[in-house]
C-alpha cells in the first residue's frame, strides 16, 4: 500500500491505493493507537518525528522507530552457524530448538547478541549448548519457526525439558 500524506489538507488525491493514516501526538494516544492496531491483528506502528525529512533508501537515526508486537520463547541452544564478514572468525548465529513429541527439534537460529557474548560463544561453545536461552520474536509460525528471532540471553531458571512446543500452538 502507498501512503500519501498531503501538505495541503484541502487538496486530497482520491485513489484506492492511498489512505490517510491516523496521527497520535501524545504518549497516551500513541499507546491507544498501538493497542488498537495489535488487537486488530496488525504488527505494530511506526513512530516518526513530524519535523524529520524523508530520505529515500536511508535510515537516519532518531527519525523513525518501529513499535512492533513481540513475545519471548524459551528454547534450547543446539549449536552455531559460521560467521561471515566481520564475524568470519566467530560464530554467526545460535541454533535453537524445542521439544516436539519427546525429542529436541531445531526450529531456528538467531543473532542479536553483543560482540562480547558472540566472542564468548565462539571461545566457549560448551557453556551454551544444551542451555535454555530466551528468544524474542514477533510470533510463532505454523511450522514452529519463530518469526524474526533475536537472542536475548541464557535463562538459568528453566530446564531444557521444559522447552516444549505443541504443534498447532501459535
Amino acid at each position: 500500500m502507498v501512503v500519501l500524506i498531503s501538505v495541503c489538507p484541502s487538496k486530497r488525491l482520491e485513489s484506492p491505493y492511498t489512505s490517510i493514516l491516523p496521527v497520535a501526538r501524545t504518549s497516551r494516544t500513541k499507546r491507544l493507537l498501538y493497542n488498537s492496531i495489535i488487537e486488530s491483528g496488525g504488527e505494530g506502528i511506526i513512530l516518526k518525528r513530524l519535523d524529520a525529512f524523508y530520505i529515500p533508501a536511508a535510515r537516519p537515526a532518531s527519525n523513525w522507530y518501529k513499535a512492533k508486537r513481540s513475545t519471548t520463547f524459551d528454547c534450547v541452544a543446539m549449536g552455531f552457524t559460521k560467521g561471515a564478514g566481520k564475524f568470519n572468525n566467530r560464530i554467526g548465529a545460535i541454533k535453537f530448538g524445542q521439544i516436539v513429541d519427546g525429542r529436541l527439534v531445531e526450529i531456528g537460529q538467531a543473532s542479536g547478541m553483543t560482540d562480547a557474548v558472540r566472542t564468548d560463544m565462539s571461545i566457549h561453545p560448551h557453556k551454551y549448548i544444551g542451555k535454555v536461552i530466551t528468544i524474542k520474536g514477533m510470533e510463532r509460525l505454523r511450522s514452529g519457526a519463530i518469526r524474526h528471532p533475536q537472542y536475548l540471553g541464557i535463562n538459568n531458571s528453566k530446564h531444557a525439558k521444559e522447552c516444549v512446543w505443541y504443534p498447532g500452538e501459535q
